[in-house]
């Protein structure tokens, strides 16, 4: 079991974005930026309800695509979900990057080299760091995450899972085969549909809304929906 600590992260109703700084809060986000995060929640909420879907993964092509950033605020927005039962829990699944972990779960001694369990400022939202990464390359099985995620599912009625892009690390892929659903962010004018494709591989009945960052204003949508 990991061990608590608290951490403090922009709380109450802004929106958020992850910058060499650290995460920031937007206390004012535009509307159809915010109106497009809450659309999105409130269909993997019903999905939640109607399919058992229980753990999201967020996932791009490559890096740089506001994958990190969207996460947060995807957590944000369901954890404040009125009359919501239990919390949402934050996955940092990129164990080589570690960028939410290194934000909100390491210490001044440096990386921790145990997952930690904490509860951040979010309204109802908890954070798993990734353990500090191993020196030689590894990877984990697909039985090992399955077995992860289905202990944090029966404590969590979502898990959000900020996992590494697809195309860049093989973590990726084995994360993207472990999780009900998914939620993929692209990048206006930068990620290709090639790139899209192969990035979602098989699991294109597992996409269950597509954010898309650069354009005017960020957009998030069921699959499905009308941007």
């Amino acid at each position: 079991m990991p061990a608590s600590a608290s951490r403090s992260v922009p709380g109450g109703g802004a929106l958020a974005r992850v910058s060499e700084h650290g995460i920031v809060p937007t206390a004012a986000p535009e509307s159809r930026t915010a109106d497009a995060y809450l659309r999105l929640s409130a269909h993997l909420l019903l999905e939640s309800e109607r399919k058992d879907v229980r753990t999201i993964g967020v996932i791009s092509a490559v890096p740089g695509e506001g994958k990190t950033t969207a996460a947060i605020n995807l957590v944000a927005c369901l954890g404040r979900a009125r009359g919501r039962n239990g919390r949402v829990l934050l996955v940092d699944g990129d164990g080589r990057k570690r960028t939410l972990s290194r934000l909100m779960a390491d210490g001044a001694a440096g990386p921790r080299t145990q997952a930690m369990l904490v509860a951040t400022s979010l309204e109802g939202v908890d954070f798993l760091s990734a353990p500090a990464a191993e020196d030689s390359p590894t990877i984990h099985s697909p039985a090992a995450w399955s077995e992860t995620l289905g202990a944090l599912a029966a404590r969590y009625p979502q898990v959000v899972v900020d996992c590494p892009a697809v195309l860049d690390d093989a973590e990726g892929v084995v994360l993207r085969e472990c999780v009900d659903a998914l939620v993929v962010v692209v990048r206006a004018g930068s990620t290709t549909r090639g790139m899209l494709r192969r990035a979602v591989g098989r699991a294109a009945d597992r996409v269950a809304g597509v954010i898309v960052n650069g354009a005017p204003a960020a957009q998030a949508a069921p699959v499905g929906a009308t941007l």
